[in-house]
């Protein structure tokens, strides 16, 4: 079949996963062998009569599909040194112009690691705990490769552990073809970050762009994914509601992340998370000329570290010194002549402040940029202006000052400046005023939809939507100013319902995604609607509905859409059958799961952390639903349902879902006997995955020895040898 049509990426990741899912067949050189033909394959192309009649003259979209799954099979197999290799050959092979020295190991930045190896050989635990703990120090701070032999001379990097840390050219050229079509630059940029477990994929519809979906074909295994939410925050008015489902994410994150990662309870943190912000500034510097991109790359390098701020406070880790460094890094960047007019930037650095809990400073932040734009006009014009004011405007929300918000609202209605440092009282006429201006720019923001493409470039999914922020700002509005108004209500139903129906998107990619964004619109309201007046009133429009029956449709038709899944994992008003049913029922593969396992956390782990008896209660409570979950799934389930049988197909090739059924088992005191099945099943499903054998060292010890010798055979990548810990051990 891939003779007669090479270019079906279907047949290919077929071909590859009947020898990397297949216990017997598996074996990291064996699948690197497919993946090096059909990248050849694809950069060759056309080169006979029989596949030039094919419709597909591109190969670089599907090229970057393989080279994704490649780098993903890598990264799973713990060969995390030809994955950085092979990133770093690609990017120096499409942009010949700059050298990518950040994804080089340099001897000063692991001196640490010889200290920590030391701590753990002279602790007295066992050797199978002395051997794990070493091998994920390793891991963790041994990730990048070496430029070449020279680098040996260093004391560091004598060992002979660091031999497979070299790659020669033989070893990288086969995976790695320069794109054909410079259009695709910036897929294969976001492609690597992602890679990098930067998560920046919040809606479905650029999920289905970048990552779609391919059943019996493993997902990323990076928990860290599940941040895009948080990265990209759906809106700051209601953001208070999500704290506490935020805080039981972040702690599913925390059991289930892999070194290398930026996670700050792990050891060697800090050196990923410079290696990934590096990464991106370098990345930055790939479109200077191309203004547009040059800017996304920058607000992902942002979030990113507004991401790493989230994480240190609410593990309790965001001292004054790491903020501090943080916010003059950030200063410095914006500073820069290039940046210092581009408003988003200073948006972004004003939610930094606000995820600190800075707020003074971060109103500071908005307050500076306002008062020199309307410095320099009356109006309200750019589309980055609109959305500071937006952001503004929930930020007062979430702080409980309606009547400045209102203020800052009807001001972005009316294209009019604002007064930030005192509050503008706006009359009844005035903000009907503001809302009819408001509707016309939305009519004419529909009727240019017409003359735009429907195919959306990739920086458009990350770049402020006027419609979009208009139709916000009118909702909320609306909520803040006359609840009883069904206006705006009505009139989102209605686009929901015709320009933005099912049939209306189905061949636009732009329609889809406002339909998307239109939702989450929606759904905002509402939950305002609770946040403000302690009620959630029935959705008033075509059909009366209310915020979980909105969340059903939404998950329906956009699955991976990371918002939708957050708030239906978040809600407590609803029983929880329906609620865990309808998560099942939820075609985004491990996402899907892993918010059903936070959603267990959040509705049944509350407890009084003083009574020792509930905790412990508690603690076996869920750790009882988290098993029965899981094997909800299994083929050993004969009450089995069809749509559960079909997300099986997906959840056994990632090693996510055996291992959060490992853990789970290993809590409540399973048998030794039940372990291994499970283990074994494992394994059958998932035989390349490093992070699924190094659990079953924890969970089984006394199975280490047969771990090791399968990870060799398989060649998966061991950074401390047994014989070299034992060793070491000795001295």
């Amino acid at each position: 079949m891939l003779k007669r049509n090479p270019f079906q990426y279907t047949l290919w990741s077929n071909l590859i996963m009947i020898t990397q899912g297949d216990m017997a067949c598996c074996n990291v050189s064996a699948v690197l062998r497919i993946y090096e033909y059909s990248m050849r394959r694809m950069h060759v192309g056309h080169n006979d009569e029989i596949t030039r009649r094919f419709i597909i003259k591109e190969t670089d979209v599907i090229m970057l599909k393989l080279f994704h799954n490649c780098l993903l099979f890598l990264r799973q197999s713990g060969h995390t040194n030809w994955m950085f290799a092979l990133i770093r050959l690609s990017m120096e092979l499409n942009f010949p112009y700059l050298t990518f020295e950040c994804l080089q190991a340099h001897a000063g930045r692991e001196k640490a690691l010889i200290g920590f190896e030391e701590v753990v050989l002279r602790s007295g635990m066992p050797m199978p705990e002395i051997w794990t703990r070493v091998e994920q120090l390793r891991q963790a701070y041994c990730f990048l490769p070496l430029k070449d032999k020279l680098a040996s001379s260093t004391n560091v990097f004598k060992n002979k552990m660091n031999a497979e840390r070299y790659f020669c050219s033989d070893k990288l050229v086969p995976y790695v073809h320069a794109l054909k079509s410079q259009n695709n630059r910036l897929h294969l940029v976001l492609v690597v970050v992602q890679l990098m477990k930067l998560p920046l994929i919040r809606s479905a519809s650029l999920a289905d762009k970048l990552n779609p979906c391919i059943e019996d074909f493993g997902e990323s295994e990076a928990i860290e994914m599940l941040f895009a939410a948080i990265v990209d925050r759906h809106s700051y008015a209601v953001a208070s509601l999500q704290y506490q489902f935020d805080a039981a994410m972040i702690d599913l994150a925390r059991e289930m992340s892999v070194t290398p990662s930026y996670m700050p309870h792990l050891v060697g943190h800090k050196l990923y998370a410079d290696t990934v912000s590096n990464m991106l500034l370098k990345c930055v510097e790939v479109f200077i000329g191309e203004e547009s991109k040059r800017r996304l790359l920058l607000i992902l390098y942002l979030r990113f570290q507004k991401l790493l701020i989230v994480l240190h406070k609410s593990m309790g880790k965001l001292t004054k010194k790491f903020f501090k460094d943080k916010r003059t890094r950030m200063r410095k960047l914006i500073n820069l002549t290039e940046n210092r007019n581009v408003i988003s930037f200073y948006t972004e650095q004003a939610l930094c402040e606000i995820e600190a809990k800075h707020y003074r400073l971060g109103f500071s932040i908005i307050s500076r940029i306002i008062t020199k734009k309307s410095e320099e006009s009356s109006c309200i014009s750019c589309v980055d202006t609109m959305h500071l004011y937006l952001v503004c405007a929930e930020l007062h929300i979430h702080r409980g000052r309606i009547s400045k918000a209102i203020g800052i609202l009807v001001s972005l209605c009316l294209e009019k400046h604002a007064g930030v440092k005192q509050t503008t009282v706006y009359s009844k006429e005035q903000v009907l005023k503001g809302l009819r201006n408001a509707e016309k720019m939305v009519r004419a923001e529909l009727k240019s939809l017409d003359t735009q493409p429907a195919e959306m470039s990739l920086e458009e999914y990350f770049q402020p939507n006027k419609l979009l922020i208009l139709l916000r700002a009118i909702c909320l509005i609306e909520v803040l100013n006359n609840r009883r108004h069904k206006e705006a209500r009505m009139w989102l139903n209605d686009l929901q319902n015709n320009e933005f129906g099912p049939e209306a998107v189905k061949d636009s990619e732009r329609k889809r995604f406002l339909r998307e964004q239109i939702m989450e619109i929606q759904m905002l309201h509402l939950r305002l609607s609770f946040l403000v007046f302690g009620e959630v009133e029935f959705y008033t429009g075509f059909k009366k509905i209310k915020l979980h029956e909105l969340l059903e449709n939404g998950l329906e038709e956009f699955p991976r859409n990371m918002v939708f899944l957050q708030l239906w994992a978040s809600l407590k008003s609803i029983m929880w059958h329906k609620q865990r049913s309808r998560l099942i029922r939820t075609k985004a593969g491990i996402a899907s799961l892993a918010h059903l396992v936070v959603a267990i956390h959040n509705r049944f782990g509350i407890v009084d952390t003083n009574d020792k008896f509930s905790k412990e209660a508690t603690r076996k409570m869920v750790c009882n639903r988290l098993v029965s979950i899981v094997e909800t799934f299994l083929p050993t389930n004969l009450d089995r349902l069809d749509v559960e049988e079909e997300h099986y197909r997906i959840l056994r090739r990632n090693s996510i879902y055996w291992r959060l059924y490992m853990i789970a088992l290993s809590k409540t005191n399973a048998s030794f006997r039940r372990s291994k099945e499970v283990l074994i099943m494992a394994m059958d499903e998932c035989p390349w995955d490093k992070s699924l054998l190094m659990e079953g060292a924890k969970v089984l010890p006394v199975k280490l020895a047969s771990l090791q010798d399968l990870m060799t055979e398989k060649e998966i990548r061991i950074f401390a040898m047994p014989e070299e810990v034992d060793v070491l051990r000795g001295f």
